[in-house]
């Protein structure tokens, strides 16, 4: 079975919308009148992950291994000299690109990276763009003159500007050189005087570009927005990027993978390696520290593929397999769901494992939906289970001191409330008693309705502080966690060694 590689939706002004599968080297739309995916030969990586944007009634579609194209509802276009990028993202009416490498000509000698570049298109008009780039294998140039010439070029319709940087990248003046003026499309004049006379060089101008600290070992992993600024992030950097002017977020952290980014009410989440954080469009900050023992069991292999979305208050993020056997976790095909309301943290097991989210509007409702490791695509969160397998749900509280981390307490009961509720499994751990193992998960039995009532037995019941963990296993309407009130009584104060 082959990975969904790409999905997304397109929807032009005229009121057409599709949606858009990416897998086994072609795209595939799908007909809602025939309820059938039809196949659009392109030829594409079987490998690479596929990344879109809308722009000016087109699809753009980029995937770094195969050139940068655009689809317009009936057909497919590959512009000249765009770079192929692993990213692109739509930000105040331009198209942005990032971590790149160009030009995609033919004939060019070798290929030029630059992971923590970013290309950008001119303003749009008439639906069109242009990237205020040309490329090309002919440059004519003689020595002692400034003027170069390319039989094939279009300068004037690139929209090539005086001040470009002009780079020759092969021949006898290969070197960084500066437009002085374009004299027709074909003929452009430069500030510098070459020594040499030279046919058949290769050579690209234009400075829709800018690097994001090409020097720091870090590349661009993904591209966001948020409080009218683009996201640039790396690996372990964040930068806010406007007025083609990039600033680094003070101690934000970057990402480990593009598809995990998602914003919900002005704030932005993305997964790192640390766990998951939340940019709220001044500071950057890590929100998955209760549920940090779940975060070491995710495997590192799995940190490029991990997907996110939000919907109803929620982000979901796709995790692969938690194994944590130190602190008794396993799920399979995991997912975290963080209630942002609530700031309370679920885990589910999916039958069906995402590798890439898109919304697509329906009759005036925009619907998600998702595409899996096996050839399918599903709507997201319609109905109560995973192709007709229960869905597993697993929520852990965070850590509860009632009087405060310096008192022992014993705690005699508690009572939980919930919605549909029943069949729900209960767990509690005693955080902070040195005189018990510290990761022991005590069963407390099922929920038998909305409100639940037990006594803890007093020997595994004592300590500074508690947690629960609740799950359930069912194709059954969701519940809700309504409260948990725990009573208990403190019996000693704990005077830390100085």
């Amino acid at each position: 079975m082959k990975d969904i590689l790409g999905l997304g939706h397109f929807n032009k002004t005229d009121g057409t919308s599709k949606l858009l599968a990416v897998f086994g080297g072609d795209v595939f739309i799908y007909n809602e009148g025939t309820n059938l995916w039809e196949p659009q030969t392109q030829g594409l990586s079987t490998t690479a992950k596929v990344e879109w944007e809308n722009f000016c009634d087109k699809w753009w579609m980029v995937n770094y291994d195969d050139a940068t194209r655009y689809y317009d509802g009936s057909s497919w276009t590959q512009p000249p000299d765009v770079p192929q990028a692993r990213y692109i993202k739509r930000f105040n009416n331009r198209l942005y690109l990032g971590n790149c490498k160009y030009p995609t000509i033919s004939g060019f000698s070798g290929t030029t990276e630059w992971p923590s570049r970013i290309f950008y298109s001119d303003l749009p008009e008439n639906k069109e763009i242009t990237w205020g780039l040309e490329a090309g294998t002919d440059l004519v140039q003689t020595a002692n003159s400034s003027v170069v010439t390319s039989a094939s070029a279009l300068f004037e319709t690139r929209n090539i500007e005086t001040g470009d940087p002009f780079f020759i990248t092969s021949g006898a003046n290969q070197g960084v050189y500066t437009v002085d003026s374009v004299d027709s499309e074909t003929q452009i004049t430069l500030v510098e005087t070459l020594d040499n006379s030279a046919t058949g060089s290769h050579y690209w101008v234009g400075d829709n570009w800018a690097d994001i600290n090409t020097d720091d070992g870090d590349v661009i992993m993904g591209l966001g927005e948020n409080s009218n600024r683009l996201l640039i992030f790396k690996q372990d950097s964040l930068y806010r990027y406007s007025s083609f002017v990039w600033t680094k977020v003070p101690g934000g952290a970057g990402t480990v993978s593009h598809r995990s980014i998602a914003n919900w009410r002005g704030n932005t989440y993305y997964f790192h390696r640390d766990g998951i954080y939340k940019y709220d469009g001044v500071s950057s900050t890590l929100i998955s520290n209760a549920i940090q023992d779940y975060i070491d069991g995710i495997s590192g292999s799995f940190f490029s593929n991990i997907c996110g979305t939000t919907k109803r208050n929620h982000y979901y993020a796709i995790v692969g397999d938690i194994t944590n056997s130190e602190k008794d976790i396993s799920i399979s095909n995991a997912m975290i769901d963080y209630d942002i309301s609530q700031k309370h943290f679920y885990f589910h097991s999916l039958a069906d494992v995402p590798r890439v989210f898109t919304g697509f509007l329906e009759s005036g409702i925009k619907n998600l939906y998702f595409g899996t490791n096996e050839e399918k695509v599903f709507k997201w969160l319609d109905g109560n289970s995973d192709a007709g397998e229960p869905i597993h749900v697993e929520l852990e509280t965070r850590t509860y001191y009632p009087v405060g981390p310096e008192y022992i307490n014993q705690f005699h009961r508690i009572l939980i409330f919930t919605q549909n509720g029943m069949g729900l499994k209960i767990q509690y751990k005693i955080v902070g008693n040195p005189d018990r193992d510290q990761d022991v998960w005590e069963s407390i039995g099922n929920i038998h309705g909305d409100y639940f009532e037990k006594r803890l037995e007093p020997s595994k019941s004592r300590g500074r502080g508690i947690k629960f963990r609740i799950s359930e296993s069912s194709t059954l309407k969701p519940f809700l966690l309504e409260g948990i009130t725990v009573f208990y009584t403190p019996v000693e104060k704990v005077e830390e060694e100085k």
